[in-house]
């Protein structure tokens, strides 16, 4: 079986690098019309250079509504619709719980959950529409592995598998389906620069013992967000390497 996403409208948040770039490749190689979002516009911009004249670059800052709004009203205006939304934008400082001031989590549960809460709010409204719709959100394995040093992390991560949940009952009675990925520790640049001395500890606990890769998740990703898996919805699927069962 093959994913078709020909005549398709997808958003990918989070697109200027990491698995928001992969992922917004990968559907514009299978015939998806796709929106490269990111807070980053040059970034953005890149991805969609890559891409060719399928794909536009918004600047888009999730945490903030009006921004959301202008997106959404412009994709709407653009493409009539929308067919697929990968809640997929994040941040993830490491900071000790005794550390982590007021400021700090709200940044961090402002993007990574109050994100996609606007997203998939707005998606709805497009997909409703048309009776049909795929959303994929974006969480992470740190919610059941209580990773140190992640507080707002974890909880806002939680806090989308929680979304996806309600978000999937709601949506099912009109074609939506609403569903969520949560990565392992991912080889990124981000994750590199910033956290990857962490594999270090990872993976001697991994059943598959080598490093995740962007296209681990991108593949998971891709499945959701198409029609095969139309009686898959309000699940949370991890792509961890076999670093917990459950």
């Amino acid at each position: 079986m093959t994913q078709d996403f020909e005549n398709q409208t997808a958003l990918i948040t989070g697109a200027a690098k990491g698995i928001g770039r992969a992922v917004a490749i990968a559907l514009a190689e299978r015939g998806a019309r796709v929106v490269v979002a990111d807070l980053d516009l040059a970034g953005a911009q890149s991805v969609a250079d890559e891409i060719g004249e399928t794909a536009i670059a918004l600047q888009v800052d999730v945490a903030n509504e009006p921004s959301v709004l202008a997106a959404f009203d412009q994709i709407k205006r653009v493409f009539g619709g929308l067919c697929i939304l990968v809640a997929n934008a994040g941040i993830y400082p490491h900071i000790p719980l005794e550390e982590t001031s007021l400021d700090d989590w709200r940044k961090v549960v402002d993007v990574n959950l109050t994100g996609a809460f606007l997203c998939n709010r707005q998606a709805f409204g497009l997909m409703k529409a048309q009776g049909y719709g795929r959303i994929v959100n974006i969480a992470s394995e740190v919610f059941y592995s209580g990773l140190a040093k992640t507080s707002a992390y974890t909880a806002a991560k939680g806090g989308v598998v929680g979304l996806t949940r309600v978000a999937a009952s709601e949506g099912a009675q009109h074609g939506i389906c609403v569903n969520a990925v949560a990565p392992g520790l991912i080889e990124t640049p981000g994750v590199l620069s910033q956290i990857g001395e962490h594999f270090d500890d990872v993976l001697p606990i991994q059943a598959i013992q080598r490093r995740g890769q962007a296209d681990d998740i991108v593949h998971a990703v891709l499945w959701l967000a198409s029609s095969q898996a139309s009686f898959v919805t309000g699940q949370t699927i991890s792509v961890n390497g076999g670093s917990t069962y459950r």
